[in-house]
C-alpha cells in the first residue's frame, strides 16, 4: 500500500541526489514520490493512485457544484481559495471506466506565514481556524469538528480539523457525504495543509491510504 518510512526515505535521498545534479528542477514527480525542494517537501502518493495534472483538476473545480450562496460566484471562490500544489485521486479521471465513480483524494496545500502577518495570524492553530472558516463557507451543508486526535507529522504536532459535507458534481449519477480531514502544521516559512477525503456513503473509505500518506511525509529542511 505505501513504500514503508525507510524505504521513503531512501527514494527521497535518491530523488534528491537528482536535484542537485539538476538544481533547475525543483520539483519531481516520479512513480509514486513527490519532492518539492524550494519547501523541503517529499511524499508517497498511496500505490495505484494517480498524480492529477492542473487541466484536469481546472475541470474537476468547473463541475463541482458549490453551495447555494457561491454556485454563480465560482470564479470569486476559485480565485480566493487558490490551488494545491499537488493533488492525488485514487482514479483516473481520464479513463473512461471511472466515468461517475466517486474518488478519494488527497489535497497538498502551502502558503507562506508571511502572507498572513498583515491579520495577525502567526501561529498553526490561528491558520487552521482561519483557513477552515473561509474554505467550508462554499461547500454543501458542512459540519465541521476539530479532532481530539494528535497526529504526527515528521515529529511536527498537527492541528486537525474535519469537515463531513455533501458533494455534487455534474459528472456523478448522486450526491454523497464526503468526510475531508483538514491536517494543519508549520514548518519553516510556511504553513501546510493536508485535505484527506473519501465518503463512507460512495462505499469509497481510504483510511489505511491516508494512514500510510502521513507516516510518509518527509519535511528535510
Amino acid at each position: 500500500m505505501g513504500t514503508g518510512r525507510r524505504n521513503f526515505l531512501k527514494l527521497t535521498s535518491t530523488a534528491l541526489a537528482g536535484l542537485a545534479i539538476n538544481p533547475l528542477q525543483a520539483v519531481i514527480t516520479k512513480n509514486n514520490l513527490y519532492v518539492n525542494k524550494v519547501l523541503g517537501l517529499a511524499f508517497s502518493k498511496p500505490q495505484d493512485w494517480y498524480f492529477i495534472n492542473v487541466k484536469d483538476f481546472g475541470e474537476l473545480k468547473e463541475k463541482t457544484i458549490l453551495s447555494e450562496d457561491w454556485e454563480e460566484f465560482k470564479d470569486f471562490v476559485w480565485e480566493n481559495t487558490g490551488d494545491p500544489i499537488c493533488l492525488m485521486a485514487k482514479y483516473d479521471q481520464n479513463n473512461p471506466l471511472n466515468f461517475g465513480k466517486y474518488s478519494p483524494s488527497i489535497a497538498v496545500w502551502v502558503e507562506k506565514k508571511s502572507d498572513y502577518d498583515e491579520i495577525g495570524i502567526q501561529t498553526v492553530e490561528e491558520y487552521a481556524i482561519s483557513w477552515t472558516t473561509n474554505r467550508i463557507q462554499y461547500i454543501q451543508d458542512p459540519n465541521v469538528t476539530k479532532s481530539k486526535e494528535v497526529k504526527d507529522i515528521s515529529g511536527i504536532k498537527t492541528v486537525q480539523y474535519d469537515c463531513d459535507f455533501m458533494v455534487e458534481h455534474r459528472d456523478l449519477p448522486n450526491s454523497y457525504r464526503a468526510l475531508c480531514r483538514m491536517i494543519y502544521i508549520e514548518h519553516g516559512d510556511y504553513f501546510y495543509c493536508f485535505d484527506l477525503t473519501d465518503s463512507i456513503e460512495a462505499g469509497e473509505k481510504s483510511d489505511l491510504e491516508f494512514k500510510m500518506f502521513l507516516e510518509e511525509i518527509n519535511l528535510f529542511r
